[in-house]
């Protein structure tokens, strides 16, 4: 009896520690829900900002509302009531001042103003922001469904701007009814048991919102699936080349096929704003022919041509201008004479000028020089003061 007993206790335990093990979960419960906001720059989607992918430094991976408004608004459905959970933000590296001002908003209803609810939060520092830190911690009491992050402060001249990398909602020991409880169709790979053959099936899984695990061994499926309950699948890739899988975040090794983008490159360019490899061609820095002209996100090519000057398939290269042997062609021979005859009728008057000028050597009047002293001249001088003394004697005395 006494050995029942305590096998009897030793299961309670257990189980007691199992269950408590089961609900002490701490969960991002923001990730990958619902979430829009008030404007859009560059047509990025709200979804970055609980995306999971936490890049501060990189805008792609980051919301950004549009320039020049008065407000800015971003807002997430949790799908589920919760109770003072923590939030976190994460702010993007650059731009600093656009932390100053901003505030957090919960409320149980979606209403169209986005003030509506309680204040949980307003951060406040230096214009800058540069006493502001990189990550918003904050604890939101009360219990709510929605989050919205606002802000009408303008710190620079682009208006109220939001800007930031991540939002994230940590709750413990969740609490779901079927009532939030969603139905999802995905492919997913077996994993019940060791030797269960690596064969994707279509099944229909039951997600708990907010519970979403992240994959550490086989669970996805070597080259299957991968990122959080292995939801995003490796053939959706647009890799430049055959690359390996990983369950985390799907990494292409050696880069994404033009048009596409992104770690696991699966962010397609936004047409006709961006085009080749990376997205980092610019379609309105092509010097295409015409006006209306199309921008192919793989290639940016340049369906009517280049504009003289230019080559290229998106013709962004510059042309090395040359002089030409022969004229252009939009010059002709009598274009050429007139100028010829109107260089050489300048030279004239110019040289005209100078000359009366006196200014030229041929022009110059020849200096006269006094002559030499005839010696023939000078002896009958003499002869003739000789033969009249008295006037040389007259003119000593």
């Amino acid at each position: 009896m006494m050995a029942v007993w305590l096998y009897a206790v030793m299961l309670t335990t257990c189980a007691s520690l199992s269950a408590g093990k089961n609900t002490d979960k701490r969960q991002n419960i923001a990730l990958n829900k619902p979430a829009w906001m008030s404007t859009s720059y560059r047509n990025i989607s709200a979804s970055k900002a609980v995306d999971g992918a936490i890049d501060t430094w990189n805008w792609r991976f980051e919301i950004h509302t549009d320039l020049n408004q008065q407000t800015a608004w971003w807002k997430v459905d949790l799908q589920t009531v919760v109770s003072s959970p923590q939030v976190n933000i994460y702010f993007r590296i650059s731009y600093r001042g656009r932390r100053d001002g901003l505030q957090l908003y919960t409320s149980l209803k979606n209403s169209s103003d986005p003030t509506e609810g309680n204040l949980c939060y307003r951060v406040r520092g230096r214009r800058d922001g540069t006493d502001i830190p990189d990550v918003l911690n904050v604890t939101c009491p009360g219990t709510w469904r929605y989050l919205t992050v606002y802000t009408e402060t303008a710190n620079d001249r682009h208006g109220p701007i939001l800007d930031f990398a991540e939002v994230q909602v940590w709750v413990t020991n969740i609490e779901t009814s079927g009532d939030y409880e969603q139905t999802a169709t995905q492919t997913t790979a077996p994993t019940t048991a060791p030797t269960t053959t690596m064969n994707a099936t279509t099944t229909t899984a039951v997600f708990t919102p907010g519970v979403l695990t992240i994959p550490t061994g086989q669970e996805c499926g070597v080259g299957q699936r991968y990122g959080a309950n292995c939801m995003k699948s490796c053939a959706d890739r647009q890799c430049k080349k055959n690359s390996t899988c990983d369950v985390l975040h799907g990494r292409c090794v050696d880069g994404c096929r033009a048009g596409w983008w992104g770690t696991d490159c699966t962010q397609e360019c936004v047409q006709g704003l961006e085009y080749g490899a990376n997205c980092l061609g610019n379609c309105s820095a092509r010097m295409c022919e015409g006006r209306s002209v199309s921008c192919p996100r793989d290639t940016g090519q340049c369906e009517t041509g280049c504009k003289p000057g230019w080559t290229g398939k998106d013709c962004i290269q510059e042309l090395q201008m040359r002089v030409p042997v022969s004229c252009p062609a939009n010059i002709s021979v009598l274009d050429v004479c007139v100028v010829i005859m109107v260089g050489v009728l300048l030279i004239l008057v110019f040289g005209l000028c100078l000359l009366k000028q006196g200014k030229l050597p041929w022009g110059r009047a020849e200096v006269q020089t006094k002559p030499l002293i005839d010696v023939a001249e000078l002896s009958d001088v003499n002869t003739k003061e000789e033969m009249n003394p008295s006037k040389t004697l007259e003119d000593i005395l």
